[in-house]
């Protein structure tokens, strides 16, 4: 996975500074010829210094997958790839793992030593990944500047109501407060600044989905959710490697010890005589029972029995990795906040919300885009459930045309 005759350098990325004003340096590992250097970089400038300054042919850089080393990640990453090397993630989980009660600040000699020891554990961060470090990047920044303008025509509102209002002159504005609050808005510079600053970086953004394949392949395709939404989700999710559960490895290797003797002696050896018989598709399950049949055919009992015990050893792989799937899926449920958990109260699973004494540990951003992807889901006329929620509604207000108060609590 990298050269051998270059460096392996570990880096531990960590927000410069505190809002305690706590000093946060990132923290380098550099690994040459047996010897272990220590570097710190105590801002953002120091950190392209080094990336453009330090970094050589051959280096390898590692680091954890996702947070806020992404944009350190992405400037490695395509400085490497001009001068031979590369840049090796691993997600946090494993490296939490090879810890165990260790102390965080060795985290950066740690990760040299996981990626000598496990290379096969880290990913290595390409051009799709900086695709989409980009995309995160580009989201972030038009919500910021959406913000922006929100609260600057706020602001023109405030003033356009001031100045009807609070005017010596006096008298009914014409076309009311609504149209001096549009000729306010047309010629505030500022105003039109942000929304023309807004509509380049959806631009931008929009490009930047187009060499993404999860949006290209998938989200576009779903009716109803267009680029900002799916840019919404993108970014809150990251690299979905992040959620990633790994079977037993034990037990995994256990299997594969089972498997692979009964492969190369009862398998592999018939395999160009059986060939002709497989169709396409055809599951390596499939393919040891065309095997099966041709042994039992030849009177081969033991082949035979060896054979079953082989199908049952990846059944029981594939087992655990379908188990391993679910429970990666159902990690990144709970990270976008729509997973079920079990309600005490009404004795009931339901989706979660916050309250005192419950764990809120999902993302408050992700739970909003899944909220606005149901929403438009519900909006298209023709849908399954929107036309339900239509229906619903309509009901309930020929039930009850007016709200029900009890205690002091407004029901329809």
């Amino acid at each position: 996975m990298s050269n051998s005759s270059g460096r392996i350098i570990g880096i531990r990325h960590r927000i410069k500074q505190t809002a305690d004003n706590e000093s946060r340096p990132t923290q380098l590992a550099i690994h040459v010829d047996g010897k272990v250097q220590l570097i710190d970089l105590k801002d953002e400038q120091a950190e392209l210094d080094f990336v453009f300054s330090t970094l050589k042919s051959g280096d390898t850089v590692v680091s954890a997958l996702g947070g806020s080393g992404d944009n350190l990640a992405f400037v490695a990453s395509r400085r490497l790839d001009e001068l031979g090397g590369g840049v090796f993630r691993v997600p946090p989980h494993v490296l939490k793992d090879f810890r165990g009660d260790g102390d965080k600040d060795d985290d950066a000699k740690r990760l040299v030593e996981l990626f000598t020891t496990q290379p096969s554990r880290f990913y290595r961060v390409e051009a799709k990944d900086r695709n989409l470090i980009r995309v995160r990047e580009l989201y972030r920044l038009l919500e910021a500047t959406m913000k922006d303008r929100i609260a600057c025509e706020q602001r023109i509102r405030q003033l356009s109501n001031g100045q009807v209002f609070c005017s010596e002159e006096g008298g009914y504005p014409e076309g009311g407060l609504e149209k001096v609050f549009d000729e306010l808005k047309a010629n505030d510079a500022g105003f039109l600044a942000l929304e023309a600053q807004e509509k380049g970086i959806e631009k931008r953004l929009k490009l930047a989905l187009n060499e993404l394949p999860i949006y290209t392949q998938v989200l576009s395709q779903v009716t109803g959710i267009g680029p900002r939404i799916a840019a919404r989700v993108i970014s809150v999710v990251g690299d979905v490697r992040l959620f990633t559960v790994t079977s037993d490895e034990a037990e995994m290797a256990r299997l594969y010890d089972i498997y692979t003797p009964i492969e190369k002696q009862y398998y592999l050896p018939i395999f160009d005589d059986i060939e002709s018989q497989f169709t396409d598709g055809m599951t390596i399950v499939e393919k040891l029972g065309v095997a099966i049949r041709r042994h039992r055919r030849l009177g081969h009992d033991e082949a035979t029995g060896q054979l079953r015990l082989a199908i049952e050893a990846h059944k029981e792989r594939s087992k655990l990795r379908y188990k391993a799937r679910q429970r990666s899926q159902a990690k990144l449920r709970a990270f976008m906040g729509v997973h079920l958990v079990w309600d005490e109260d009404h004795q009931k699973w339901a989706f979660p919300r916050k309250r005192r004494g419950f764990r809120c540990n999902w993302s408050p951003t992700g739970r909003q885009a899944m909220y606005l992807v149901g929403d438009q889901f519900n909006r298209r006329p023709g849908t399954q459930w929107g036309d339900k929620l239509r229906a619903n509604k309509a009901n309930y207000r020929v039930i009850h045309p007016e709200p029900i108060v009890e205690d002091g609590k407004k029901r329809y």
